[in-house]
């Protein structure tokens, strides 16, 4: 049974069926379940529908409400493949508002843990007076 108290009848098991271990791909046409169509997810910034100013935005925002971040946390909360996270945080390290160190073996693993500085920090709080 899924669950102690539900009784398994062959409506949820199908249910159960078609949602368990079920991740949407994120290359090919779009997927159905159970007859709803998920659109694929976004490869590039044009599939993204946003430009980089609004994506460096939000990452500013997510940095000062969240804390120090990883970046697959980050992404995460974007709701976007973590690729999608290199070209803004390079632009935001290379303009000292975003700190980035390497977390596992001496950074090989790819995840980084981001931070505000300073001047990402002011830059954040006005981005959220504006909105």
């Amino acid at each position: 049974m899924p669950y102690d108290d539900m009784p398994a009848t062959s409506e949820t098991a199908s249910l159960f069926s078609h949602f368990r271990h079920k991740k949407l791909g994120i290359s090919g046409a779009p997927r159905a379940v159970m007859g709803t169509v998920f659109p694929s997810a976004p490869l590039s910034f044009g599939d993204l529908g946003v430009g980089p100013s609004l994506l460096n935005k939000l990452i500013l925002k997510h940095l000062l409400v969240g804390g120090a971040l990883r970046n697959d946390e980050l992404a995460q909360r974007l709701a976007i493949p973590l690729s999608l996270l290199d070209e803004p945080t390079t632009f935001l390290r290379k303009e000292m508002m975003v700190e980035a160190r390497g977390e596992g073996s001496a950074g090989i693993s790819g995840v980084m843990r981001l931070n505000l500085t300073e001047r990402g920090y002011q830059r954040a709080r006005a981005y959220l007076e504006e909105n």
